[in-house]
């Protein structure tokens, strides 16, 4: 394994994206949906989301092979943590430098708060996400929630 890096989503990986957001073992972990999504719907989607500068998504890189995405959407000053990684390069430190990086590179004012809702059986997320920092703030049977209070970074002017 190389470097680990991100680039930022383009329109061009609306098809990379749109295969890992229906595999499988993607769609199991869900919470708001479990149905496959159609191709349409999908583009239409990314397209709004390349558009809002409330998202911050990306591809993880190694050695130019494209290895899953990671994702900020961010709601009054709570940014939901969004992460794929293929099941080929998971267990490999993938995820946790994905989100590492993500959340050091974050521009000033962009989320106070990172927020994880992990499907509560999903005990390698769960880990992963207790790794990086972040709290416990929420369980249910299904799915416990975890927040991270990101650093302060003022905006240069």
């Amino acid at each position: 394994m190389n470097a680990i890096t991100l680039r930022p989503v383009t329109m061009a990986d609306a098809d990379l994206l749109l295969g890992w957001v229906n595999a499988p073992e993607t769609l199991a972990q869900k919470r708001l949906t479990s149905a496959p999504i159609d191709r349409q719907s999908h583009v239409d989607w990314l397209a709004r989301r390349l558009a809002d500068p409330a998202t911050a998504m990306h591809i993880i890189v190694d050695g130019g092979r494209p290895l899953g995405q990671v994702r900020l959407q961010t709601e009054d000053g709570v940014a939901l943590v969004d992460i794929y990684v293929a099941p080929e390069a998971r267990r490999d430190g993938v995820a946790a430098t994905a989100i590492s990086q993500l959340l050091t590179d974050l521009p000033p004012g962009f989320a106070r708060t990172a927020r994880a809702e992990v499907r509560a059986d999903n005990l390698a997320s769960r880990r992963l996400f207790a790794r990086l920092g972040f709290t416990e703030v929420d369980c249910s049977d299904s799915f416990v929630t975890y927040e991270h209070r990101l650093p302060f970074k003022e905006n240069p002017r």
